[in-house]
Formats: structure tokens, C-alpha cells, sequence
């Protein structure tokens, strides 16, 4: 799964002082609500939606730590981005590849895109394009309601973009080289468009 963390305007609140600089997105210089949302490396649909949240109080990392990391299986790991660092043992580094060899670094180069064109396709509806004037409980559900339709128009519509991803080889028991993960990186290199 790829993670990232999206933030959407609202209209500046009401109350005074450090209330407000709770809602303070330096994504978005504004007044936002932020979500964590991951999409699945294999399919692309949107499979983990988390918030909303104050992005003055919440920064990413954080948040994947309340909430998803919990989820994870011990040693499943998510592809993020460099918001994520500080999790190891549960984010794949963006600028770290094991090989690092220029197919890895695609690779997670393309998971990422994918996911921030997942995002710009949820920004995409006025509801969360324009500053949300209303309750931010209802902010809550319609980000839902428009993730759900996301979900729905790649059964009726284009499919997501796929993008090739290939984790590391587990070691095998026996101390032979899994030199599957070498012919795999090798076809991707070699591919042809």
C-alpha cells in the first residue's frame, strides 16, 4: 500500500488565538483538513482512508502512527513519502533502495505518482476543491462518499493507472541467492513500450 497524507481548505474558523493555527496547513499556506489516505500498490483503488484532522496539531508521521501502523502486519511495510520517515520498520524509505539500481528508484517513483494522482482525482470534485464552508463533520463524509465513487468508477470507467512494484526478495531458508528478484528487475529494465 501507498500512503500520503492530502489536506483540504476550509474557510478560516471562528474562534481566536492557537485554535486556529491548529487548522494551519503549510501544504496549503490556508486554513485545511488533513486525511490520511492509502491506495493499493497492485490494484490502485483507495483501501485506507483515515481523518479528518487539524493539520496544525497532526503532520503525517504522526498520524500513521495513531492509526495505521496498528493495522499492520508485523514486517508489512507501506511506500510513502519523505512525511513518513521515522517509522522504519514500517515505511519504506523514498530515497533508500536495496539494490539501488535505477529500476528501484522508478519503481517507487511510480507508486508515489500513481497515489498523488489518486489524490489530485479526489481534489478534483468542488466539494473538496473549493475551501469547505460547512459543518467538518460533514467535511468527513462527503470525503468518504467521493472516495467510495472513486472506488466505484474504476469498475465502470478507466481503471486506475498499474504501475509495476516488486518488494525485496525474502531470503531463502536453504542461503541460496533468490536470483528471481534479479531476472524480474532485468525484464522491467528491458521492457519495451
Amino acid at each position: 500500500m501507498s500512503v500520503d497524507g492530502t489536506d483540504f481548505k476550509i474557510n478560516h474558523p471562528t474562534a481566536a488565538g492557537d485554535a486556529i493555527r491548529n487548522y494551519y496547513s503549510y501544504k496549503l499556506n490556508h486554513s485545511a483538513l488533513r486525511y490520511e489516505v492509502g491506495v493499493c500498490i497492485q490494484t490502485g483503488r483507495i483501501v485506507w482512508s483515515n481523518g479528518p484532522f487539524k493539520p496544525g496539531l497532526l503532520n503525517d508521521i504522526s498520524i500513521f502512527r495513531d492509526s495505521l501502523v496498528l493495522e499492520l502486519e508485523p514486517g508489512e511495510k507501506v511506500e510513502a513519502d519523505r512525511g513518513y520517515r521515522g517509522e522504519p520498520q514500517s515505511v519504506e524509505d523514498p530515497d533508500y533502495c536495496e539494490p539501488p539500481t535505477p529500476a528501484m528508484k522508478e519503481m517507487k517513483t511510480n507508486v508515489r505518482a500513481r497515489h498523488e494522482g489518486i489524490n489530485a482525482r479526489i481534489k478534483s470534485w468542488g466539494a473538496m476543491r473549493q475551501a469547505w464552508r460547512h459543518n467538518h463533520g460533514f467535511h468527513g463524509i462527503a470525503f468518504r462518499a467521493i472516495i467510495i465513487l472513486i472506488n466505484l468508477s474504476f469498475d465502470f470507467q478507466a481503471e486506475p493507472p498499474q504501475v509495476f512494484y516488486q518488494t525485496r526478495p525474502i531470503p531463502r531458508e536453504d542461503g541460496h541467492e533468490n536470483t528471481a528478484w534479479d531476472d524480474m528487475v532485468d525484464a522491467f529494465v528491458n521492457r519495451e513500450y
